[in-house]
């Protein structure tokens, strides 16, 4: 059965800034996209139960993944994966002068990686501590030049940016970002992948500098793949 909601109960739950329960969980529960809550010039048209459920949870302390999206309030871009593959060609080689290098202090392989992808995403998410933005080099996240943490953004992304998933080096494409590492679990380069050649990945970095490199040809015990799914846009 389905109920007519005021239009003012949807936006204040997209408005709300204290987390709710994770609906990502239970999607299933309530269909496929298509079937989902959805804005009209008045009210929405949506589950009784659903109702019955955000009123339960609205005061919960819990995570929001999904939460705006499934309510219509973010909206989901693509990637353009070809601009972020033609960024890191275009300064795989030299530095942007809009970005602090970081090559002496620690490596600017991240930095580097988080330019490119901002090319084919094109928001940031000005969440501060756990976003991922630059404004300069004493206003940016840790997730803008931190490998791990710069995963740790991309795969729990509950907000702005863009959003992405671990995956088998064999489902990379394009634009996507591989992050390397020691026997130990201990993450410390994030190449972009640019192309492919003869089955094998190729990608561009910073410190030390390279385009068309063979991911092959890095010495290293571990390499996860970084898949972007996509970009949240409010």
């Amino acid at each position: 059965s389905s109920s007519e909601v005021p239009k003012d109960f949807i936006s204040k739950l997209c408005s709300n800034p204290r987390p709710l329960t994770r609906l990502f969980k239970i999607s299933s529960a309530i269909g496929e996209r298509q079937m989902l809550p959805r804005h009209t010039k008045e009210t929405v048209i949506i589950s009784v139960n659903i109702v019955k459920y955000f009123a339960t949870i609205v005061n919960k302390r819990n995570e929001t993944r999904y939460l705006k999206h499934i309510l219509g309030c973010m909206k989901i871009l693509n990637y353009d994966r070809e601009a972020a593959v033609a960024y890191a060609k275009r300064w795989a080689f030299s530095r942007n002068p809009a970005f602090y290098d970081f090559s002496r202090i620690g490596g600017d392989c991240t930095n580097f990686a988080s330019q490119c992808i901002y090319a084919g995403a094109k928001v940031m998410n000005f969440t501060p501590t756990f976003g991922w933005y630059y404004r300069s080099v004493n206003d940016r996240t840790p997730s803008w030049t931190g490998v791990e943490y710069l995963y740790n953004f991309l795969v729990g992304n509950d907000g702005a940016g863009p959003f992405a998933e671990e995956v088998a080096l064999d489902k990379l494409e394009a634009g996507d970002i591989v992050q390397l590492g020691t026997g130990t679990g201990d993450f410390y380069h994030s190449p972009v992948v640019v192309g492919f050649a003869r089955g094998r990945i190729l990608v561009a970095a910073h410190s030390y500098d390279a385009y068309d490199k063979p991911l092959s040809s890095y010495n290293f015990a571990m390499a996860r793949g970084i898949h972007i799914l996509g970009v949240k846009s409010d």
